[in-house]
């Protein structure tokens, strides 16, 4: 009995995908009950009047309530490569204006956008607070981001402010020690 969780991650686009699997047991056996090859619809779309949850294999995840917005949205959760033209251009600005410490080795940049359904159009903006959850390294629960000297009760929240251009830690961030992840209440959308 084979059991598994896999994940279409919400970057990918609506539409058809095909779900292709095949695995070897211990005694290098290809299953002949898998079934591959089936295709299916991927819908990610999150329904104004139920709301509901947008998650990466990551772990981070968005929380939508019922009536956040006036449509239905699609929500992309991406992991900005810290190396992008527009990554280097701001991300100093989070350690000169607040005095942070760049956290190496681990990329804790998310980059959250929605876009309506019908309109099309970018949502940034919500009636009622999302909540956001990312995860952070810390296998060995020794307190510290894995690879570092950084106290994981530390960490914090924080989205760029377009217009200001600077940093602003989100004001109630909530740090989950036991599930390695920090989570704060938003209603604005950014990286």
């Amino acid at each position: 009995f084979w059991t598994g969780t896999s994940y279409i991650e919400s970057y990918m686009d609506d539409g058809p995908a095909v779900f292709s699997f095949s695995a070897k047991d211990i005694a290098n056996n290809i299953g002949t009950s898998i079934i591959s090859g089936t295709e299916f619809s991927i819908n990610n779309t999150v329904y104004v009047s139920s709301g509901g949850y947008v998650s990466n294999s990551d772990g981070t995840t968005v929380y939508v309530p019922a009536y956040a917005c006036g449509e239905n949205i699609h929500i992309r959760i991406a992991v900005p490569d810290k190396n992008s033209t527009r990554i280097k251009a701001i991300l100093p600005s989070i350690y000169d204006d607040l005095g942070m410490k760049e956290i190496s080795g681990v990329n804790l940049l998310r980059d959250i956008s929605a876009t309506g359904d019908v309109s099309g159009k970018s949502i940034s903006a919500f009636s009622t607070p999302l909540t956001l959850t990312i995860p952070y390294p810390d296998t060995n629960h020794d307190g510290l981001i894995d690879g570092t000297s950084l106290d994981e009760r530390s960490l914090g929240i924080f989205y760029y402010h377009e217009n200001q251009g600077k940093w602003i830690l989100e004001p109630d961030d909530t740090i989950n020690t036991s599930s390695n992840t920090v989570a704060a209440a938003i209603t604005h959308l950014s990286l």
